[in-house]
């Protein structure tokens, strides 16, 4: 096995993110469609979903925090962080959990 098999196969994580289109209602019932940029991660980033100390609602924050990447006006990316998953509206944490887990193979989505 050669490392460009590797590479070319898609046995390594992905640097860039993925896009997917995410759909949500907003609180008034307006219904938003965009599209995320979802990183891959790593095996080892799961060992730190699984650790008992943290609740389910902290694990999924910290999981959207590392997985979503979000875009300045420059667009310069980075993830969206703890702090701000923590601030996202119910329906929007849901269709981009959802997004996450699907580019992740924790569900039976697409990749």
């Amino acid at each position: 096995m050669r490392l460009s098999e590797l590479e070319q196969s898609g046995g390594l994580i992905p640097s860039e993110p993925v896009e997917r289109e995410v759909t949500w209602k907003k609180p008034d019932g307006e219904e938003v469609t965009m599209t995320a940029l979802v990183r891959q991660l790593p095996f080892d980033a799961f060992e730190q979903y699984g650790s008992e100390e943290m609740g389910n609602m902290e694990k999924s924050y910290r999981f959207l925090g590392d997985a979503i990447v979000v875009e300045d006006d420059d667009g310069n990316q980075s993830p969206l962080g703890y702090d701000n998953a923590r601030r996202l509206n119910m329906n929007l944490l849901v269709a981009l959990l959802g997004a996450a887990q699907e580019v992740n193979h924790l569900t039976g989505g697409k990749s």
